[in-house]
C-alpha cells in the first residue's frame, strides 16, 4: 500500500481529534459530576432516567400540593376553633339570660354582647386564605359566603362545592368546606323535633325541648290551653303531614312540670308555669336553620324582652328554642373540625410516603446519571497520557523527510 505524506497527516490529525474528544468528554463528566451527558452515552439508562425524573417531578408537585393543603386546612381549623369559642361563649350568655332576676338593662347588656359575638362569628365564617379566597364559600372562592345582619338575616352566597388538591397518585384531598354545611344547615330542636311557643301567648307557660321516648312519627302537634273548672286544661291536635289527617284529643287536666305524652307516648314535652287560656305550644319536625338566624332571633328576643311574668315566659321560650339550635350548630362545627383533623393526619401520612419516594428517586437517578469519580479520573489520566503520546508520535512522524538526508 502506498503511504503518502497526506495520508500520514490525515490519520494523525483524526487520531488526535478522536482522543481529544474522548478526553474532553471525560473532563465534562468530571466537571459536571454526570455520567450521562447525552442520551447516546447510555440509551437504556437515559430512558430509565427520564422516567424517574418525571416520577420525581410529579412527586415533588404532590408534596407541594400537600403543603398547600396543610396550610389551607390549618386556616380552616383555626377559624372553626374561633367559631366554636364564640358559640360556647354565647351559650353561656344565653343561660345567664334565663335568670329571672335580671333587670331590663341586664338583658340589654347581654344582647349587646351577643351582637358582638354575632359579628365575630360572621367574620370567622367569611375568613380568607393567603390568596384572598374565602375558606367557606365552596367553589366560589372569590365570593363572600355570608352577608346580612341581625335584623335582616344572613344569606349564604357560596355553593356546596369542596375544593380539592391532588396530593397522591390516586387521592384528591378536600381542602375546603362548604359554609352551608358548617353554618347554615343546622337541625333545630333536639334534631328530631322542635318545640315552640306561639308569639301571642299571654301566660307564663314555658315549654322544654321535649324528650324522645320511643320514636318520633313526624307529626305536628299543637297543644292548646283553656280554662277549666279545676284549673288550666289542654287539648292536643295531631296533624299527619303525609295524609293531611288531623285528630284531636282532650281536654286533659294540666299539672305544671308533668310530662305531656304525644303520639301514644312516643315523645314527651313538659310545660311549666301557668299558661293562659288560648296559649298554644307546637311540636314539629326539626328543620334546617342558620346559626346566624338563630342568634338573630335570640338578640331580637332580648331586645324586646319585658320583665313581667308573660314577658319572661316569652323570653324563656325563645331562648329555649335558640339553645337547642346552638347545640346543633356546635355539633356541626365539631364534626367539621374532626373532618379537617382527619384530612391533616392523612396529609402527614402522605407527606412521609412522599418524602421516602423523593429519597428513593434521587438515589436511583444518582445510580444512573452520576459519575464514578474514581473511574472517571483514572480514565482521564489514561486519556491524557495517550493523547500526549499521540501528539509526540505525530510530531516525530511529521518530521520524516528525505530532504534531511540530501
Amino acid at each position: 500500500m502506498r503511504v503518502t505524506t497526506s495520508m500520514i497527516f490525515d490519520t494523525g490529525v483524526a487520531t488526535l481529534q478522536r482522543q481529544s474528544a474522548s478526553l474532553l468528554h471525560t473532563q465534562q463528566q468530571v466537571a459536571t459530576g454526570r455520567r450521562l451527558l447525552t442520551a447516546a452515552d447510555d440509551p437504556v439508562a437515559a430512558a430509565r432516567a427520564l422516567d424517574l425524573t418525571q416520577a420525581r417531578e410529579i412527586n415533588a408537585q404532590q408534596l407541594a400540593n400537600q403543603d398547600a393543603g396543610r396550610a389551607a386546612l390549618g386556616l380552616a381549623e383555626a377559624h372553626l376553633t374561633g367559631a366554636q369559642d364564640v358559640i360556647e361563649s354565647m351559650q353561656a350568655r344565653l343561660v345567664q339570660a334565663g335568670n329571672a332576676t335580671l333587670s331590663r338593662s341586664d338583658l340589654a347588656s347581654i344582647a349587646q354582647d351577643l351582637r358582638a359575638g354575632f359579628a365575630q362569628l360572621l367574620a370567622n365564617a367569611n375568613a380568607t386564605d393567603g390568596n384572598g379566597d374565602y375558606l367557606f364559600s365552596g367553589y366560589q372562592g372569590r365570593t363572600r359566603p355570608f352577608s346580612g345582619s341581625v335584623e335582616g338575616g344572613v344569606n349564604y352566597n357560596g355553593d356546596d362545592g369542596v375544593r380539592a388538591l391532588h396530593v397522591a397518585a390516586s387521592r384528591d384531598l378536600p381542602v375546603s368546606l362548604s359554609g352551608a354545611d358548617v353554618f347554615a344547615r343546622i337541625r333545630d330542636g333536639n334534631g328530631s323535633f322542635a318545640t315552640a311557643a306561639a308569639s301571642g301567648n299571654t301566660g307564663s307557660g314555658v315549654i322544654d325541648g321535649g324528650n324522645l321516648v320511643a320514636g318520633y312519627d313526624g307529626h305536628r302537634y299543637t297543644i292548646t290551653f283553656a280554662a277549666g273548672g279545676g284549673g288550666p286544661e289542654y287539648s292536643v291536635e295531631d296533624f299527619d303531614p303525609a295524609t293531611g289527617a288531623s285528630t284531636s284529643s282532650g281536654p286533659f287536666a294540666y299539672t305544671a312540670g308533668a310530662p305531656i305524652p304525644l303520639g301514644s307516648g312516643a315523645i314527651e314535652v313538659t310545660v311549666t308555669g301557668t299558661p293562659a287560656a288560648g296559649d298554644r305550644f307546637t311540636v314539629a319536625p326539626s328543620s334546617q336553620v342558620s346559626v346566624f338566624d338563630v342568634l338573630g332571633r335570640a338578640i331580637q328576643a332580648l331586645d324586646a324582652a319585658t320583665t313581667d311574668a308573660a314577658g319572661r315566659a316569652r323570653l324563656a321560650n325563645a331562648l329555649g328554642e335558640v339553645r337547642g339550635a346552638l347545640s346543633g350548630s356546635l355539633d356541626g362545627i365539631l364534626s367539621a373540625r374532626a373532618a379537617v383533623g382527619s384530612r391533616m393526619t392523612e396529609i402527614d401520612a402522605l407527606a412521609a410516603t412522599g418524602g421516602d419516594l423523593k429519597v428513593r428517586y434521587e438515589s436511583m437517578l444518582s445510580q444512573l446519571q452520576d459519575v464514578d469519580y474514581a473511574e472517571a479520573i483514572s480514565r482521564l489520566t489514561q486519556q491524557q497520557t495517550s493523547l500526549e503520546a499521540a501528539q509526540k508520535s505525530f510530531l516525530q512522524v511529521t518530521q520524516l523527510s528525505l530532504f534531511k538526508f540530501l
